[in-house]
């Protein structure tokens, strides 16, 4: 997990098997998720390396405010593992607009401006990692028709 000689220290957007494993090795992790009251359960279950901040990634607004907020709560990122994701799913040509930009905005638009808001913070510090998760949606749609 660590790269010889680099200390891993900040993390942030973990989900929880991600976060209990950075917490055991010794980094200091935000979780984020649209809802306080589950953000909150597991930044607790999770133990003191842990910070909730809650926020929709599908707002940029929202991104924006959650960088800030993980970049000051931990002295900046390390690591950033954007993992969010919800499938809005329906044949093609029935899926509302809206559930297709949700989709969009959260899925793709998310990633893109956390990332630009952590990016420049891993420059000035020299190091960075960052991992972008997708859904097996692009290998298996579950019988539905491509």
């Amino acid at each position: 997990m660590r790269r010889a000689g680099v200390p891993l220290r900040r993390e942030v957007m973990s989900g929880r098997l991600e976060g209990k494993t950075y917490v055991r090795e010794g980094a200091r992790v935000v979780v984020n998720s649209r809802n306080p009251e589950d953000c909150a359960a597991v930044a607790r279950e999770l133990g003191p390396g842990a910070v909730a901040v809650p926020a929709d990634l599908s707002r940029s607004d929202e991104v924006c405010r959650l960088a800030a907020e993980a970049q000051a709560a931990l002295g900046g990122v390390d690591i950033l593992v954007n993992n969010a994701g919800q499938p809005r799913v329906a044949p093609s040509e029935s899926l509302p607009e809206v559930d297709y930009r949700y989709t969009l905005d959260l899925n793709l638009n998310g990633y893109f401006v956390l990332t630009q808001q952590v990016v420049q913070g891993m420059f000035a510090l020299g190091s960075g990692s960052i991992i972008h998760v997708s859904s097996m949606d692009g290998i298996d749609r579950g019988g539905l028709p491509a």
